[in-house]
Parts: structure tokens; sequence; C-alpha cells
């Protein structure tokens, strides 16, 4: 997911964005200023619901389920197979429920494109139609999600997992829903621990920075 990798720049290294910024006004282009607003706003929302705070109660389980994992990594205790069904049980059951609600939207809109097209609305129905072939991939997509699984293969969930994001970016460009998923990529497991890790970076440079006397007023907790 390029956004989650760009932000994940941009909390490791304000300097790249400081120098970005720099580079616009140097030279300054409308086009590419609301191209820039409009992606800062994008992260921002992005950011603002992985926080920890603004997950739902199943995406934090599933959040702890990567932590734990993550350190599993870091002793070196980390087996693949122990964590296969807790990492990616939540994607399967979502890919599941899923392909039949797609495959659904996928005929409704076909009989409105059909419907449009006996109206002499062209226009509108090529709209619905593309659509419709939205729908159509993304139950091909769950398709291989669900075979994946069954078949325990870690390489093709990560496929699998990288074609839904990135088709599901698309559907949401072109108007069409899915319903919100309670589970979290790789990714962005790991955008929320750095959004936590940065803020108690902030946390405690403020500590750091108060007088000594605001210090010595706070409660003891």
């Amino acid at each position: 997911m390029s956004m989650i990798k760009l932000i994940l720049v941009a909390i490791l290294s304000t300097a790249c964005m400081v120098f970005s910024q720099k580079k616009a006004d140097q030279k300054p282009n409308p086009k590419t200023a609301e191209e820039q607003k409009q992606a800062a706003a994008k992260a921002q929302a992005l950011v603002e619901s992985l926080k920890f705070e603004n997950l739902t109660a199943n995406q934090r389980r599933h959040y702890e389920v990567y932590s734990h994992v993550r350190q599993l990594r870091a002793e070196g205790k980390y087996r693949q197979k122990e964590c296969f069904e807790p990492m990616y049980s939540p994607m399967g059951a979502y890919a599941t429920q899923l392909h039949p609600l797609v495959q659904r939207a996928a005929q409704r809109l076909q009989l409105q494109a059909e419907n449009l097209l006996k109206d002499g609305k062209e226009d509108s129905a090529k709209r619905v139609l593309r659509q419709q072939a939205l729908y159509r991939e993304m139950g091909k997509i769950c398709e291989e999600m669900v075979a994946a699984y069954k078949s325990r293969t870690v390489s093709k969930m990560a496929a699998s997992i990288r074609q839904y994001n990135g088709h599901a970016e698309l559907m949401l460009n072109e108007g069409a829903k899915l319903p919100k998923r309670e589970w979290l990529t790789e990714d962005e497991a790991e955008l929320v621990y750095r959004i936590q890790e940065a803020g108690k970076r902030a946390a405690r440079q403020q500590r750091i920075q108060e007088p000594p006397k605001a210090r010595q007023q706070q409660p003891k907790r």
C-alpha cells in the first residue's frame, strides 16, 4: 500500500516533508498544490483511522495478534504455521462473506445498465457498467483470497490482500461501496505501532521541555 508507506516515511522523517514543501513553494503549480492537499487530507484521514483508540474492537484484537508476532520475531520464536490462523482467519472470513455480496451487486448493476440502455441513457449505462466490472473483479479476488486461506499459503494470502486493497481503492474512487473490514494488513498494523510510538516520543519530549516547577506541581500517579 503506497499510501501507508508514504505515511511511515513522514512519521520517521519530517524533514522529507519540509523539503517537499520547499520545492513546491519554489515552483507553484495550482494542480500540483491541489493534488498535494488532497493527498495530505487522505493521509491524515488514514492516520486518524489507524490510531489505536479509533480502531474497532475486532481491529484491536487483530492488532494484538500482530504485536505478538512482532515480539516472537524479535525473540527468534516466530513459527509461520502457528501464526497463520490468528493472522489470516479474519481475512478468510471476510472474503467468504463478501463474495456473494459483490456477486449480487454485479448482477443488480447489470440489470440497471440494461434498463438505462433501453431508455437511451448511454452515459449513465457506461458508468454503471464500470462499477459492475469492479464488483465482478472483486468477486474473483475474494475467490483467490479464500483459496489462499484454505491452502494456508502465506505468499498467496499476501498477494490476494494486496490485490484486494488496490482494487478496493479503485472501487472507492468510482463510488462503489464495500462493507467495513474488521482486520488490518501488516502494513496497517505497523502504522498503528509507529503512530503509538510517535505519540509516546512526543509526550516524553513535552515532559522534558516543561519548566522544572511545572513538572514538580504535577500530581503523582
